[in-house]
């Protein structure tokens, strides 16, 4: 069996691997306002921080997805004290709720590792009239050659790699409107420091420390290349 990115984040209980990290998230939270009689959703939860985040700042019924059986049973595990949280294991790209039931929904590096455009439509299917949709996704700031390009799709397992602009076009092709861009730019490199708090247990498989190696050596590598997009938009 082929180990990808993502099994790897799973494997090492990583948090707030998204672009922008934790910081990005508190943003996010510090810029909305939802009441107890709302419902948030979660998408591509991993292994619970945001949906944790979520409930401690909004004491409102919070639903979590993700496709990864390990991210489940740790955002199950993470979340076992909130009994307003629901975690589900469910395809992003055929959500099991019905229309109209969320009031808000956030996307943290999620859509680049699925279809895209049938995820946005999901998330504007299961939205309510009014309803918020957050996304933070990685982008590329500049251009590539072809080869590059094929390394960083490989190895992540992307669907694609967007552009900005292209973030903006898929939103606004979904029929989403009022749509903000909060942020874009490069992902920022700390000297000396790994981008994720590992914390290794002995029997770890040591494949998956190779797998964060080579994806620390592709953040430095493309460093000037790829970044990450924040965009708010409102479904009507």
């Amino acid at each position: 069996m082929h180990e990808t990115y993502v099994d790897m984040l799973a494997a090492l209980s990583i948090d707030s691997a998204h672009p922008g990290g934790e910081a990005m998230t508190e943003e996010m939270i510090a810029h909305e306002t939802f009441e107890k009689t709302h419902r948030l959703l979660d998408v591509g939860c991993g292994t619970g921080k945001t949906a944790l985040r979520l409930a401690e700042a909004f004491n409102c019924q919070i639903d979590a997805v993700d496709n990864h059986p390990n991210m489940v049973m740790k955002a199950s595990k993470q979340l076992e004290a909130f009994p307003n949280v629901n975690v589900h294991q469910a395809s992003i790209e055929h959500l099991p709720f019905p229309n109209d039931v969320f009031d808000g929904i956030i996307s943290e590096s999620v859509f680049a590792f699925c279809n895209t455009k049938k995820a946005i439509k999901e998330c504007y299917r299961t939205l309510k009239s009014g309803g918020t949709l957050y996304l933070n996704e990685m982008c590329l700031i500049h251009p590539v050659e072809r080869a590059e390009y094929e390394e960083i799709q490989s190895f992540y397992t992307l669907c694609g790699i967007r552009t900005v602009n292209e973030w903006i076009d898929d939103i606004i092709q979904a029929k989403f409107v009022n749509t903000e861009l909060i942020e874009a730019k490069e992902i920022a490199l700390v000297a000396n420091k790994t981008p994720y708090d590992v914390q290794l247990s002995p029997n770890i498989d040591l494949h998956y420390l190779d797998i964060l190696d080579e994806h620390e050596k592709l953040v430095k590598k493309y460093k000037h290349h790829l970044g990450y997009v924040v965009i708010r938009c409102l479904k009507m």
